[in-house]
């Protein structure tokens, strides 16, 4: 005990023999220390926050990147389903798939409802089920289209085989002729089988015609059931299109694009109604029943 008092006593006593600005140099070090280390772990905290909001940036842009580019992707796939729903009522469905033209639209509806926030998503998988309805709507209208121009391809491969014959008759015909031959029997069998069939020529001519007609009418008639379905779509895309607009922080009002679809729809529905008046001025009757607006529902 004694000698740890005596230890005590001189540390004590070297520590008087110290200068005063010894102790002040020495404090100023010890808050200069301090200082360091609260600035460098104020730096370290600084740069853990700009590393977080760096990163999240670059998450953000590479979002914004990869949305831009299913968006516009999808606008385009939109604009050619739009192009194979308008030209249904002139497909031949014997040569032709729909549906499987419409597959990359509908692919690029499901990589929207993957990247896009979950109104967006909504919006494409809603818009996606209209396209499928629209597609089954305008194949069954354009079905007779499809009928009746197979029955006018029937005629033409059969009037094609009789004017090939009436061809044949009046070769043997001239044959005979000139070849001086006095072969009345066979002369008038062949006047009656080329009188025969250019009679035949003459019906499948008349029948093929009024198919043409046909064709015509219901082509008109298509056209004018399927542009209500072209504006609907469209109209149930705007709100999808704000919403893609939003989302690449691009703006726009809702009203103001409605109005433009509007004027759209109604000059395509002008167009149409002057095309069938074209066509009736020639005598060719549509259903009265389809001379309706071809105004669409508007979206919400």
């Amino acid at each position: 005990m004694t000698e740890l008092i005596l230890s005590l006593s001189k540390a004590v006593a070297v520590l008087q023999t110290i200068p005063a600005s010894a102790w002040t140099a020495l404090m100023g070090s010890l808050l200069t220390l301090a200082g360091v280390l609260v600035a460098n772990r104020h730096s370290r905290h600084q740069l853990r926050v700009q590393l977080e909001h760096d990163a999240a940036e670059r998450r953000k842009q590479r979002t914004v990147e990869l949305r831009r580019t299913v968006y516009l992707s999808a606008a385009e796939e939109m604009v050619k389903a739009n192009a194979v729903v308008g030209r249904i009522p002139t497909t031949a469905f014997g040569n032709a798939n729909i549906a499987q033209e419409l597959i990359p639209f509908f692919a690029a509806m499901m990589k929207l409802q993957m990247v896009g926030e979950p109104k967006t998503a909504l919006l494409a998988n809603g818009l996606a089920s209209s396209y499928g309805e629209a597609l089954g709507s305008a194949i069954a209208r354009a079905l007779p289209i499809s009928e009746v121009v197979s029955a006018i391809d029937l005629k033409t491969e059969r009037y094609e085989v009789v004017q090939v014959e009436i061809q044949r008759l009046l070769a043997a015909m001239n044959a005979l002729s000139e070849s001086g031959v006095d072969d009345k029997q066979r002369l008038d069998a062949l006047n009656q089988a080329f009188t025969l069939n250019m009679q035949l020529a003459a019906e499948i001519e008349v029948e093929r015609t009024a198919l043409r007609e046909r064709h015509t009418e219901l082509m008109v008639d298509a056209t004018r059931r399927v542009a209500p379905i072209a504006g609907t779509l469209a109209m149930e895309f705007l709100p999808l299109f704000v919403e893609i607009r939003r989302e690449l922080d691009l703006g726009g009002n809702v009203d103001d694009f409605r109005a433009m679809l509007d004027s759209q729809v109604a000059r395509m529905d002008s167009m149409v109604d002057q095309v069938r008046d074209a066509v009736e001025a020639h005598g060719l009757n549509i259903d009265s029943d389809s001379r309706s607006s071809a105004q669409p529902a508007k979206a919400d």
